[in-house]
């Protein structure tokens, strides 16, 4: 519980659109998310800066890994180019985002927060 609200409020607190670099332009969207990891920094008011990772495993399977927590949290998702669903089942608590992605960046959003991710 204590993860999800720290994630919830680190959300809050990124209230920022980050801006991409034309060498970003330069990337395709993939196809497929199958094998690939996505990284971000979020910044917790009482622990500091850790990193969440996205890492999609099968067709509708993700790992979502904290650099604060030993505990992962398991996830599913769909995705229709450029479009993502995500669905995160941490501590028995279901979450969605809705995004999308371009290029090595993927932009989540969640309760009106958006958050941009890279690809490793």
């Amino acid at each position: 519980m204590k993860k999800l609200l720290l994630f919830t409020f680190a959300l809050l607190a990124l209230n920022l659109t980050f801006t991409s670099c034309s060498k970003d332009d330069d990337v395709d969207t993939p196809d497929s998310l199958v094998g690939t990891a996505w990284v971000v920094t979020l910044d917790d008011e009482d622990d500091g800066p850790y990193t969440m990772t996205l890492s999609f495993t099968t067709a509708t399977d993700l790992v979502i890994t904290y650099s604060n927590d030993d505990e992962p949290d398991n996830g599913t998702y769909v995705y229709e180019k450029p479009e993502v669903m995500i669905t995160s089942i941490g501590n028995g608590i279901e979450i969605s985002f809705s995004g999308t992605v371009n290029g090595n960046k993927m932009t989540l959003t969640f309760a009106g927060v958006s958050i941009t991710l890279t690809r490793k």
